[in-house]
């Protein structure tokens, strides 16, 4: 048993030749025991090991920063690590003496273990919402023997939300300490890939179209998706590149123009202002990701693909270096339409012929060898077939919130990965649509970016460990479980979410409805029962919000598809039905209104004190989703909205 704590001298030694990445792991793993246990572990130099006296220690480095960790190696008493990012941790006894040997080839690596250690062997949680650490006199440790590296090359993780799409502040809002602690979660996390420029949210600020295409006027869509200061956006964004950087970070920006831009992509000059001005800003990157979505069909019906070997040859001639990734959600979904020539809605899209996106298919087995292709979601591509020996990335979206896209959710979730692993893809993007509403099945992908095997029953169990108390372990597991059997069971597609509930409830069975709201409600009992524990994890708190309002807002839901039955034979049971689910409702935007995190008015605020931008543009573009009932002042206006279905209560039926 090794021991670190109150009472006992311990140490932790590196390497006399440890740099950078050595050093900070150091430095992460004393301040986080120190937080556990109160106890500050001094870090000494190995030159110093036979001087000191001590009872207990960490060894951390690399074998060739460390003569103690190369004579170990050397000597078969810890195993060589398998590539540059993985580690091995091991309990050993030297000269009678107890040490937790912390070893990789690289200080990635070396940070990589580190918080692995922590969190598998000292049960610190690092989630996106939040840390969570126990509080221990002593921490102790049976017998250690642990490896681990990266099933993929490459792991990216990807913030992004449109301002309104959730209640939580979008990435088109955030400053530099915003990507920070996103940038500091992904390393404790073993990501490797920064993906931060999607779409209008993150490029289109005025400053960079007058920079990019000096002779197009920035559109008013532009400027309604930014009410911050240009500078201040662009320094953040810039500011935060170089830290990603500076932490051993690959960059990935994305390669076209998109609306409101107005440019016509399909012109190479266009391209090489565009990519120009982003190289210029923010530096060359690594990676440029194409999704040139609704561009205008050129001949041949392959409009994708012309596009993209347009980018090919500016990133080429701009950046060299810089690999392109093509997304195959582009191959089969090639009815995207440009804004200017009509509806993007998606039935309209479908009318798109299917000869064309065979076209799109035959024509992307013609691309360059060092194209990387990354697959969309749900294993539409197969790496064979005029493919093989292809780089391919796999690249998977978390839904919006609970139950809105069921077959993200947990146990389909993991099949892909694991497909993905064993037909050799290179990389994984994780696509987090909405920040922090989903925590469980973010952390369950971010483990399944290294372990692909990993089953979500043995998951859920080290989820617990790290997010609650001792004592709350067991119930809250069995939370999980029945919110997992509710998804996997029942389609409620979109009723709890961003889909306007409206428009989608008459495609729910009023008794899959049935079931999933008592398993939802069973799942809520459950994690109130450890209420009195955890009354002060804020990230317990967090979770109780969460399944508070899947439960409100799924009972609000059956009681209007119960209230549709009766509409017109029975108006009284129909408006009493209504009532019960504006009842809901209330309950769900009384848990909102509690946290002045979720509301359009806090953000106004919070814009008004940061730049003192003209709020009103906020305004508008956080309209543009009147579907979704996630902050206060959506769900009103849906409670509005049904409040009008009311019907008077008279016998003759209306015309």
């Amino acid at each position: 048993m090794i021991k670190f704590g109150k009472s006992i001298k311990s140490v932790i030694f590196i390497g006399k030749g440890a740099k950078g990445s050595e050093l900070s792991a150091a430095k992460e793993l004393q301040k986080y025991i120190h937080k556990i246990t109160g106890v500050l572990i001094p870090v000494k130099s190995e030159e110093s090991m036979k001087k000191i006296r001590f009872e207990s220690a960490f060894l951390i480095g690399t074998p060739f920063t460390s003569e103690a960790l190369k004579e170990l190696v050397e000597n078969r008493l810890i195993l060589t690590p398998k590539d540059d990012e993985g580690f091995v941790i091991k309990s050993l006894r030297l000269n009678r003496l107890d040490v937790i040997v912390i070893v990789g080839l690289t200080g990635i690596a070396v940070k990589y273990a580190v918080y692995k250690f922590l969190e598998k062997f000292c049960d610190v949680g690092f989630f996106r919402d939040g840390e969570r650490h126990p509080s221990l006199e002593v921490l102790e440790f049976e017998e250690i023997d642990y490896s681990d590296h990266p099933k993929f090359k490459y792991r990216g993780y990807l913030a992004h939300t449109w301002i309104g799409e959730t209640r939580y502040r979008s990435t088109g809002l955030w400053l530099f300490d915003d990507w920070k602690r996103l940038l500091d979660w992904m390393s404790k996390k073993g990501f490797n890939l920064f993906f931060p420029i999607l779409t209008y949210n993150e490029i289109y600020v005025r400053q960079f179209l007058r920079r990019a295409f000096p002779d197009v006027d920035p559109s008013e869509a532009a400027r309604k998706a930014h009410p911050l200061p240009d500078e201040l956006r662009l320094k953040s964004l810039r500011k935060a590149i170089e830290y990603a950087r500076k932490a051993g970070f690959k960059i990935a920006y994305w390669a076209f123009p998109r609306h409101p831009s107005g440019v016509e992509v399909y012109e190479e000059e266009a391209l090489k202002r565009f990519i120009g001005a982003l190289v210029d800003l923010y530096g060359k990157p690594d990676f440029f990701i194409a999704s040139p979505w609704c561009e205008f069909p050129s001949p041949g019906g392959v409009s994708r693909w012309d596009a993209e070997k347009k980018i090919y040859r500016t990133i080429k001639l701009i950046s060299p270096g810089s690999d392109l990734i093509v997304m195959t959600w582009d191959w089969f979904i090639p009815f995207w339409r440009s804004l200017s020539t009509g509806s993007t809605g998606f039935f309209g899209r479908l009318r798109f012929p299917f000869d064309k996106i065979f076209a799109e298919w035959e024509a992307h087995k013609k691309m360059p060898d060092d194209v990387i292709i990354a697959d969309w979601d749900r294993n539409f591509f197969i790496p064979t077939n005029g493919f093989e020996g292809r780089r391919w990335w796999y690249q998977t979206h978390i839904s919006f919130e609970w139950f809105d896209l069921p077959f993200t959710w947990f146990p389909p979730t993991m099949y892909p990965v694991n497909y993905a692993y064993e037909k050799k893809a290179e990389g994984i993007i994780i696509f987090n649509i909405a920040e922090f509403s989903n925590v469980l099945l973010c952390d369950y992908m971010a483990e399944l970016s290294w372990n692909p095997e990993l089953k979500f029953e043995r998951f859920l169990e080290y989820y617990a460990k790290r997010r609650y108390s001792r004592g709350s372990w067991r119930a809250m597991i069995e939370c999980y479980k029945l919110l997992e059997k509710a998804s996997r069971d029942v389609l409620v597609y979109g009723l709890v979410s961003w889909l306007d509930p409206l428009s989608n409830l008459e495609k729910v069975r009023e008794e899959d409805l049935e079931r999933c709201v008592s398993l939802c409600d069973e799942s809520l009992s459950k994690a109130l029962e450890v209420y009195d524990l955890e009354r002060d994890n804020e990230l317990y708190r967090n979770d109780l919000l969460e399944l508070k309002l899947v439960v409100y807002k799924l009972k609000a839901m059956l009681h209007l598809k119960r209230a549709m039955k009766n509409r017109y034979e029975n108006p009284c049971l129909f408006n009493k039905n209504l009532s019960e689910c504006i009842r809901w409702l209330k309950k769900a935007l009384k848990e909102l209104e509690g946290d002045a995190r979720f509301s359009i008015s806090s953000t106004r605020e919070w814009i008004k004190q940061v730049s003192g931008a003209d709020i009103t543009v906020y305004d508008e573009a956080s309209k543009a989703h009147k579907g979704f009932i996630t902050c206060p002042e959506n769900l009103r206006e849906l409670i509005k909205q049904i409040e009008k279905l009311r019907r008077p209560e008279e016998k003759d039926k209306p015309a």
